[in-house]
């Protein structure tokens, strides 16, 4: 399903289940949101293989970083972090040839560049800070190319008409996962007795915080 299509069937589950609780867009966005990223880490946790079914596709160039003498690319967004070397970056493939690029934690990268292993060695490691990756060990023919990065991205920075993958025969999981995160919240509107409960300030707080 896309992104508003998802909103959408959340909206319609939740109107059935209780006619009386009324949701902004905006709220079950980010219920699902955190969902999605909680699905997410249980399927690294309980089903790794298919995590790659979680993943877009995105083609960054690699540039150079001049104040920290790295090579790195740039995602329009921070993955989704997992407990996991690489977090939710799963793969990245150089349509170049046939290099393997290989995560490591900073302290990993510290250590196997002080030993030098790095002089033997054809992978090309990388780690992920916010919405960077940085490489080690990269060769001179990659440099200012463009690669291929499969990595699990937050929900809410799908655009509205944008599929959202999820692992087959997990649709249901989602939504209940996300029905049960909206259990804990108080809904924008209350209608039983046509009295306007909707959040105001705190609301545009919290979406202020969100843009920043």
């Amino acid at each position: 399903m896309k992104k508003n299509e998802w909103i959408d069937y959340v909206k319609l589950h939740v109107s059935k289940l209780d006619p009386q609780r009324v949701f902004h867009r905006k709220m079950i966005e980010m219920a699902i949101n955190v969902s999605y990223e909680n699905l997410a880490y249980n399927t690294y946790q309980n089903v790794p293989y298919v995590l790659d079914t979680m993943c877009v596709t995105e083609e960054p160039t690699i540039q150079f970083d001049s104040v920290v003498d790295k090579h790195y690319v740039e995602l329009d967004f921070e993955p989704i972090q997992l407990d996991r070397i690489g977090s939710g970056v799963v793969s990245i493939i150089s349509p170049l040839g046939d290099y393997y690029f290989s995560p490591a934690h900073m302290n990993q990268v510290k250590h196997i560049l002080r030993s030098e292993v790095n002089d033997f060695s054809d992978d090309i490691m990388f780690s992920v800070i916010g919405s960077k990756i940085y490489f080690y060990n990269l060769p001179a023919e990659l440099k200012d190319t463009a690669i291929r990065v499969e990595v699990i991205k937050p929900f809410i920075e799908f655009g509205g008409d944008d599929v959202v993958p999820i692992p087959a025969g997990q649709t249901k999981v989602l939504l209940d996962m996300v029905l049960q995160t909206l259990q804990m919240v108080t809904p924008e509107q209350s209608i039983n007795n046509n009295t306007d409960t909707r959040y105001g300030n705190a609301r545009s707080d919290k979406s202020e915080e969100r843009s920043a």
